[in-house]
């Protein structure tokens, strides 16, 4: 599962995911390794390794406190608790919180929000969001102002500019 945590958290192309009922250990990391997620009114995570004399695995160490902030991570894990839906998108490890009827919908919906951008905006932004938990101010200035360029000289760009100016905005 760790290749697959990498490859999740690797991949160019923002990764949405769905989660109803239990996401339990290495589930709840494979969740928090996407970029989107779009839990269902009854999800609940489960980090329960300490509980079990273990000590967390699949990249939950990693994952969680940039998710949900070092002091609430160190808490969950030291202390293997679950949290619910709820909990997750106040904290900002979900990204919304659906009817359970509605989870598929939301979260194809989401996925082809992003499937409708372009692909070098949508790759851009994800490094940016991911490089920026460890860079200084100035230095995602300066990746924001290469990103940028790059995508303001594509035909992308131009093409998607063309069209959002026709519709008025």
């Amino acid at each position: 599962l760790n290749k697959v945590i990498l490859a999740l958290v690797n991949l160019p192309q923002p990764v949405v995911a769905a989660v109803q009922g239990a996401a339990v250990g290495a589930g709840a990391s494979l969740a928090l390794a996407c970029d989107i997620l779009i839990a269902a009114e009854d999800a609940r995570f489960h980090l329960s390794f300490a509980r079990i004399g273990l000590s967390g695995d699949t990249g939950v160490t990693w994952l969680l406190p940039r998710k949900v902030g070092p002091a609430r991570a160190a808490r969950l894990l030291l202390c293997g608790e679950a949290f619910t839906a709820e909990m997750g998108e106040q904290w900002g490890a979900v990204s919304r919180v659906v009817p359970g009827d509605q989870l598929r919908e939301a979260a194809i919906c989401d996925a082809r929000k992003i499937a409708n951008q372009t692909g070098l905006s949508t790759r851009s932004i994800k490094k940016l969001l991911f490089d920026a938990s460890t860079n200084s101010l100035k230095d995602q200035l300066g990746l924001e102002a290469a990103e940028q360029a790059k995508a303001g000289r594509s035909d992308a760009y131009r093409h998607s500019l063309a069209q959002f100016l026709r519709r008025g905005g």
